[in-house]
């Protein structure tokens, strides 16, 4: 019997032990990477996205227009359906002037507004989940040895590359890690972390897409006029209605969030009426 009481409390130590071990290996491994300079290469991608984006709306818009005409002489369509395909450089004229400014819009809600409160042990639970979840998914689908696998292994990579990111510099994402006030205040503040991440990184996703949308459309130009004349012409107005419509989706979550608020205090307020009628 004393022989058993003394090995358990060693056994628990050496448990212990690689407790600590784990913990300095994970803290150490999202320490060097967490940490880099990401504020200040995500000031740097906004700064070069405003740069090329006008270029790249441009030249989709200038490529959906002759890709239209040129499909509309090949189909020998009504010279009026011909001289509709025009109206896309207008639309890219609009786009051209509005985007930077949708843009800088979209990403104000994270920049000027207040940072809500998440607990730090539940963003270093969703960094060590969401980082190493998604490594561990990538390595799984990269050793299925199919070039299907390979598109989910990098979005999983750079997925949990994303979450690592968020979850150590809380602040690009509009975020503290500290203790709520309430917790009606840290659902809030879970529910709206999405959408602040999206926000906050929509000049890149945005810079990204664009680019993308611009050379699939270029390479159908040499196959599907049509089909190109879609792509380009999407990718000419991608970076002003996104942005947008990203920015009233957030406000009518913070409406909706507001309005939550709200009720949640109903009932405080009645006890304080009632306090105050009981006083009188």
């Amino acid at each position: 019997m004393s022989e058993e009481t003394n090995t358990t409390p060693a056994f628990a130590a050496k448990i212990e032990n690689v407790e600590k071990m784990l913990d300095g290996w994970v803290a150490r491994a999202f320490e060097l990477f967490g940490n880099l300079p990401w504020a200040k290469w995500l000031g740097i991608v906004n700064r070069y996205v405003a740069m090329f984006l006008p270029v790249v709306i441009a030249l989709a818009g200038v490529c959906a227009t002759i890709a239209g005409l040129v499909t509309a002489v090949k189909y020998d369509m009504p010279a009026g359906m011909a001289l509709k395909t025009l109206w896309v450089l207008v639309l890219t004229v609009f786009s051209l002037h509005l985007a930077p400014k949708a843009l800088a819009l979209a990403r104000s809600l994270v920049e000027r507004s207040e940072a809500e409160a998440i607990r730090p042990e539940f963003l270093y639970i969703l960094k060590v989940a969401g980082g190493l979840g998604g490594v561990v998914y990538a390595l799984y689908q990269f050793l299925q040895f199919d070039k299907d696998a390979v598109v989910p292994a990098f979005v999983a990579l750079g997925l949990a590359a994303l979450v690592a990111i968020v979850c150590t510099n809380p602040g690009l994402a509009g975020v503290k890690a500290e203790t709520p006030k309430n917790v009606v205040e840290e659902v809030f503040a879970i529910f709206l972390l999405p959408f602040k991440t999206a926000l906050a990184l929509i000049s890149a996703i945005v810079g990204v897409a664009a680019a993308i949308g611009l050379v699939r459309g270029v390479c159908l130009l040499f196959s599907n006029g049509f089909a190109a004349s879609i792509e380009l012409t999407c990718t000419a107005l991608l970076p002003l209605l996104v942005p947008v419509v990203l920015y009233l989706v957030m406000l009518l979550a913070l409406f909706i969030v507001d309005l939550c608020r709200a009720l949640a205090r109903i009932p405080g307020k009645l006890d304080e009426v009632k306090a105050v009628a009981g006083r009188a």
